[in-house]
């Protein structure tokens, strides 16, 4: 199973750089993903011309839980199964450390949030200074809501996520604080919920960050961790786990990395010890049968994406 990795040492930024190009290249080389571009036709190129389906004119992009199924024919999308698989869109479930400094739960739809809080929850060590949810305005769809299969009033994202953190942190609205900052235009809001009272040992905080393209989108996960970087200000040495989706596991390890690589860059002393692990146990993950191949196809764009930008910095 492919899984990117932040190595440890050496402590030299551009040495660590150095060694993600390198995986970058072992993915890009993989049988794996060769034999899809083969049972599909396509190559690194066309693949996005023919399957990217969350490009929207004047550069918008479509939210993935509202797109079609893809039909594909059955020994198609078998074949494509195990290559997923082996590329770590199904099994990336553990973290490789297992005490990280900070916890992020990268948000997503309604039953992401609260999927992912869930997880965290059982991450949590003594070493463990802070759990904070990123997230932004977003509104909820309506077919967030019957994913999720149990009721919600949250009508944000930042709301969804501020629900699971009262179901699994054991808390409440009255102890919240918050620092407000926004204008009518929802993915400019900026907001920081911190919980009082929850734990003497651990700071809980939520995070609603503005887009860095409010006109065409909402925060993406790199925005999220800008905006996280630059309000919490964890040091240069803490380590950094982000709890997502297991399909979303390595794409947004490479957004993490562009984020806090790029910053590195211009001479912010940022962390660049980062993991992120998958929220659904080895019971939970998808199979053959549930998995919606244009799902995993677009997740796969946005990996090749993300390793261009990755492979250019």
């Amino acid at each position: 199973m492919f899984r990117f990795f932040m190595p440890e040492k050496p402590e030299d930024p551009r040495e660590k750089l150095r060694i993600l190009k390198t995986q970058i290249d072992d993915l890009l080389n993989s049988e794996a993903l060769n034999d899809i571009f083969d049972l599909l036709d396509v190559d690194k190129k066309s693949i996005v011309q023919r399957f990217n389906k969350r490009s929207m004119d004047g550069n918008a992009v479509r939210e993935v839980q509202t797109l079609p199924p893809l039909t594909v024919s059955e020994s198609v999308r078998n074949d494509l199964f195990p290559c997923f698989k082996e590329l770590g869109f199904i099994d990336i479930n553990r973290p490789l450390n297992k005490t990280p400094d900070r916890i992020l739960i990268l948000g997503g739809s309604l039953k992401a949030c609260f999927d992912r809080t869930a997880a965290a929850a059982g991450m949590i060590s003594d070493r463990t200074l802070s759990i904070d949810g990123l997230s932004c305005y977003r509104p909820i769809n309506p077919v967030e809501r019957v994913a999720a299969s149990f009721s919600s009033a949250c009508e944000t994202e930042f709301g969804a996520m501020s629900e699971a953190f009262i179901r699994f942190f054991g808390t409440d609205s009255c102890r919240w604080k918050e620092d407000f900052h926004g204008d009518r235009n929802l993915n400019r809001i900026s907001c920081i919920r911190t919980l009082n009272g929850v734990s003497e040992n651990h700071i809980f905080r939520i995070f609603a960050a503005p887009s860095e393209e409010p006109g065409l989108r909402r925060a993406d996960t790199g925005d999220t961790l800008v905006h996280y970087l630059q309000s919490a200000s964890p040091g240069p040495d803490e380590t950094l786990l982000g709890v997502t989706g297991n399909r979303y596991c390595n794409r947004q390890f490479l957004q993490l990395a562009f984020v806090t690589m790029s910053l590195w860059k211009k001479g912010h002393p940022v962390p660049v010890r980062i993991d992120v692990t998958g929220c659904n146990s080895d019971d939970r993950t998808d199979t053959v049968e549930t998995y919606d191949p244009g799902h995993y196809l677009q997740e796969l764009i946005a990996l090749l994406d993300w390793a261009d930008r990755l492979q250019q910095l």
